[in-house]
């Protein structure tokens, strides 16, 4: 029995041994590359499925893992078909990986890392290289319009360099910020103008025309909770995520763009009246006015005597053709320790109007370099010099070429005859006989200094250590610094500054804003088709500005623009203002099998913009897909490829108010020439978080291998707004920021792309997006009677319940009298209906519907290939907004202050009523008439809906085997075009559609119309 027993066990163990001989570990090796060009692929997960252990490639795609021989390894990279090898003994493992069709091609890069699309819960929108590089955008958020569902932007002007009015997904606060967070290789960076108080009246320069878009890899536009909420509440309004080129373990390869072009206005505008129609209307008005034939036609009262075309001002301050210019040159490469990605660049831009430019600089140097099989050590570098000419325009400034225009009378010329601007008595007349108050543009913009420069340094350095085959710490230092200089030089001899003898105003704007983040990255699978990927994080982010403001009056001779060299000191002014963000964030990511995925992310984050009770908050998001093409029972559906559901609901906050507005301020200044203490600002130490809860539904698809696309619904409901509460006089303060009010964003979004054809010599791609998205006021803060407040303007409903936020409210415009010209607008009738009335006064107010926000937007795209040529087009359109002229009060003003006859007037002006002429557009024209007719009204508001030729892309790509005898491995020729055709549905407006966010026409330079030749060759 002891004998059997002894037999068994030596049996057992000899079993044991051999099995342990044949699965004893072996160390598998090998490179991973692209299957389509060979090239290394760095970052690829190795598994030894069944296990949690792994690693991942090097920047030279090689790998080592130690492994059991029957193991089997398991390859996943994002956008590429995961493969699953076994080892069968082997120690040299070498995979080919292809490109992964059901992911769409798209990789999701969310500045915490890099997912694909595929598994990804979140809602966003992607913008390649491709689609930028060709376009001539002095700012890089130009790009995006049209190119994605959810995002709308309109230019605050056309001035080169401008900052965009961007928006994603609607309004989601009254008072507090609504632009979105960029960042730029992981690291919010600053955005806006560098500037602490916002000039209305001169053109603004925005930080982000730093960048040059030929150094963009890519731009991923963040909208939903489960992809904001790990940025906290500086995501609160979407995050757009820029990524820039990397340097790739392979020879060195150089790239070289030229554009050369010319832009003018993308819309003519309304015009100004000719001499004759103005002469016409001067003297009409003015009879109308004296009862009688006080004046003729060309009798030299008006200033014209009935000879010549007087002046078009128009012409005078338009730069017709404006040249645009950009040359750039890139190179990247390196070998498995080191990669590199360098560039420089030179951009010019004229604008359309006399006296606006944009010049800029840049370099761009990032480098990898891998320490050991451990630790990877990147530095992202990118230095800028832009500068800005600009102008007055915004506002009512005499010398702004914007206003003269159309304010400019046309009976004078613009130059004497020797060719100098003529600063002598333009426009003379009866009413008038020195001539008109507004200075020839020609000679400001000639003699005046209107100019802005930014220096930007953007540096970021990432060391990542990998602690374990799975386990890696990464800590990332990042510094965003920015200088700005403004100049303003009034000239001593005519303008704005004649008579104190001209004016100097030397500005000085520094920015400094750092962020360091640490994060411990774990990866692991505790059982089969279960991986989690588990990331905490700690984020500290300081911003500090200063600000430094002088000037002076009074100047010796001409020439002289120091502020030195000025007479007389009129005052300086200093402030230094910083904020802080702490944060706390963790994300976890789970899949199982590949088909049900999880997103969870948890932030506690503290801001200096509340007091210490109130300033921490804690947000949250939750993401769920289901890839329903992975189920069995959808396998034998040979034309669906793909099929995936998500779901995301999340809460978010926001902080974007003004600092210290939580505290009780005084300000120091005089009374009777004696110092005083006064308060300034009422404070609110419950001042805390608005916060939004945001819920995402999607659907994406693609059929046939061809038709992809998705459908989204999403809603966000914003509470405990950051409001300006309106207060008694008695408190001694207008309002007070508190936490109250509530408002909605919700709607839809719609994105579909076909591949028509495709073959070897021709391909034709369709696709298209839209979006919906409305504005409803839910509560707000009630008065003392209990009732909610109405916060409401001449133009506007700034906040209502139950409207949109700035929801167009005035009087309504019924049109003119056939009987007797006079103006008239609506009234109540006082049974329910409406009436009409020429008593400006007895009028009353009407919600006109909608804001300046447009509810439909979206673009349809194309692209078709052709034996080496190429044609690709963007339409865009949006519907559902209004636009208002706020200077229409004086442009056509019916005769009312006598401006029909000190200033020029719009071209439609010369429609106007007289008995032969009864259905006329304008009421019958007097002279300092008291009616109102020009007041406002809903005469002045317009349709906003309009379509738009974004772009038109046309290029040829020079076969290989031509360019083998001039060194170059591929050239491309191309031709592109934006904003080249515009059709407004509102026959009315006159205006180019896209106007600042405010939706107010401002009398600001206008969007462009370019046209651009460019060559780009790789070596």
């Amino acid at each position: 029995m002891k004998l059997k027993v002894l037999s068994l066990l030596v049996c057992a163990f000899g079993f044991l041994f051999v099995s342990s001989a044949v699965a004893q570990d072996v160390t598998v090796s090998g490179t991973v590359v692209d299957a389509a060009d060979g090239e290394p692929l760095p970052g690829v997960t190795v598994m030894l499925q069944g296990t949690n252990r792994g690693t991942a490639t090097a920047p030279d795609g090689t790998y080592e893992i130690n492994a059991p021989s029957d193991g089997v390894l398991r390859f996943s990279f994002v956008g590429y078909v995961q493969q699953e090898i076994p080892i069968n003994g082997r120690t040299t493992i070498d995979v080919e990986m292809k490109t992964d069709v059901a992911e769409l091609g798209d990789i999701v890069v969310t500045g915490y890392g890099q997912y694909s699309k595929r598994n990804f819960t979140g809602s966003v929108g992607q913008v390649s290289s491709d689609d930028i590089e060709a376009s001539p955008v002095t700012s890089i958020d130009q790009a995006l319009e049209g190119n994605t569902t959810g995002i709308n932007i309109s230019a605050s002007t056309g001035t080169p360099g401008a900052v965009q009015d961007v928006s994603i997904r609607g309004i989601s606060s009254i008072n507090a910020g609504t632009s979105p967070l960029y960042v730029i290789d992981g690291v919010p960076v600053v955005s806006g103008q560098n500037t602490t108080f916002d000039d209305p009246a001169t053109s603004s320069l925005g930080v982000l025309s730093s960048l040059s878009p030929s150094d963009i890899e890519s731009i991923t536009v963040l909208k939903d909770a489960a992809s904001t909420a790990p940025y906290g509440a500086r995501g609160s309004n979407g995050v757009i995520v820029i990524q820039t080129k990397s340097g790739s373990a392979s020879d060195v390869t150089y790239s070289v763009n030229v554009q050369r072009g010319f832009s003018n206005r993308a819309v003519d505008g309304p015009g100004a009246m000719g001499v004759e129609e103005w002469d016409r209307l001067f003297v009409d008005s003015y009879n109308n006015f004296v009862g009688g034939q006080a004046l003729s036609y060309g009798d030299g009262s008006s200033g014209w005597n009935g000879e010549g075309n007087g002046t078009d001002w128009g012409n005078v301050v338009t730069n017709e053709n404006a040249i645009h210019q950009e040359y750039s040159l890139s190179a990247r490469g390196g070998n498995e320790q080191t990669t590199f990605y360098a560039s420089g660049n030179f951009f010019d831009q004229e604008g359309a109007q006399i006296g606006t430019s944009l010049e800029r600089y840049s370099g761009k140097l990032n480098i990898s370099h891998k320490l050991d099989d451990r630790v990877t050590l990147d530095n992202n570098f990118t230095g800028s010099f832009v500068e800005q000419d600009g102008i007055l325009e915004g506002a009512g400034y005499f010398g702004s070429p914007v206003l003269a225009e159309f304010f400019m009378p046309p009976t004078g010329p613009a130059f004497n005859e020797d060719g100098t601007p003529n600063i002598g008595a333009i426009g003379a007349n009866i009413f008038q006989p020195n001539g008109t108050n507004i200075f020839n543009p020609v000679y400001v913009q000639n003699n005046d200094i209107d100019r802005k420069r930014n220096t930007r340094i953007l540096n970021n350095t990432n060391l990542n250590i990998q602690i374990m085959e799975n386990l890696s710490f990464n800590t990332n230092f990042a510094l965003d610094y920015i200088m700005t200089e403004e100049k303003y030089y009034d000239n001593p001899f005519y303008g704005d500054a004649q008579d104190v003898r001209g004016l100097v105003n030397d500005i000085d704007n520094r920015n400094f804003n750092y962020v360091w983040r640490n994060t411990l990255n774990y990866v692991f699978q505790p059982i089969e088709d279960h991986t989690f990927d588990v990331r905490v994080i700690a984020e500290s982010q300081k911003n500090q500005a200063r600000y430094f403001d002088a000037w002076g009056q009074g100047i010796a001779a001409d020439g002289l623009t120091n502020l030195s060299t000025t007479a007389t000191p009129q005052g300086a002014l200093g402030t230094t203002r910083d904020w802080s963000v702490q944060s706390f964030t963790g994300l976890v990511n789970y899949s199982f099998n590949d088909k049900v995925l999880a997103d969870v992310s948890i932030r506690q984050e503290g801001n200096s913009r509340f007091s210490e009770e109130k300033r921490w908050g804690t947000f949250w998001s939750v993401g769920l897909g289901y890839i329903l093409t992975e189920e069995q029972f959808l396998q034998d559906i040979n034309w669906l490829d793909f099929l995936k559901f998500r779901t995301s609901y999340g809460l978010t906050g926001n902080a974007s108010i003004d600092l210290n507005s939580y505290q009780t301020l005084v300000g120091f200044g005089s009374y009777n020439d004696q110092p005083n203490i006064q308060p300034t600002q009422l404070g609110n130490p419950d001042l805390t978080w608005e916060k939004a809860n945001s819920l995402d539904i999607a659907l994406e698809f693609e059929v046939f291998e061809r038709i992809s696309g998705s459908a989204t619904f999403f809603r966000k409901d914003s509470r405990d707004l950051l409001f300006d509460v309106p207060l008694s006089r008695t408190t001694g303060h207008n309002s007070q920021v508190q936490n109250s009010g509530e408002l909605y964003n919700q709607g839809f979004e719609f994105e579909l792309n076909a591949e028509v054809i495709n073959t070897d010599n021709f391909g034709w791609n369709l696709g298209g997006n839209f979006t919906i998205v409305n504005n409803e006021i839910t509560s707000l803060p009630t008065d003392v009677n209990g009732d909610p407040l109405e916060i409401t303007t001449s133009t506007r409903y700034r906040a209502v319940e139950g409207y949109e936020v700035d929801a167009w409210y005035m009087k309504e415009w019924a049109g003119v009298d056939p009987d007797n010209g006079d103006p008239l607008w609506y009234m109540d009738d006082g049974n329910g209906g409406r009436t009409t009335t020429n008593n400006y006064n007895a009028a009353d107010e009407y919600y006109q519907g909608g804001n300046a926000q447009a509810t439909e937007f979206g673009s349809i795209n194309t692209r078709i290939d052709a034996y080496g040529f190429y044609a690709q087009a963007s339409m865009s359109f949006a519907f559902g907004h209004k636009l208002f002229d706020n200077w229409a009060y004086y442009m056509r003003s019916d005769g009312f202050g006598a401006f029909n006859a000190v200033f020029g007037q719009y071209a439609g002006q010369s429609d106007y009523w007289t008995p032969d002429n009864t259905d006329a557009e304008n009421p019958r024209p007097v002279l300092l008439r008291t009616d109102n007719s020009n007041a406002t009204s809903s005469r002045f508001l317009y349709d906003g809906d309009h379509l738009r030729l974004k772009s038109l892309n046309v290029g040829y790509n020079i076969p290989p085997r031509l360019l083998e005898n001039v060194g170059l491995t591929s050239a491309t020729v191309y031709v592109n075009g934006r904003n080249l055709w515009t059709h407004m549905f509102d026959e009315d407006l006159e205006y180019d559609p896209e106007q600042k966010a405010s939706g107010f026409t401002s009398l600001s330079a206008q969007p462009m119309k370019t046209f651009t030749f460019g060559v780009k060759a790789n070596f």
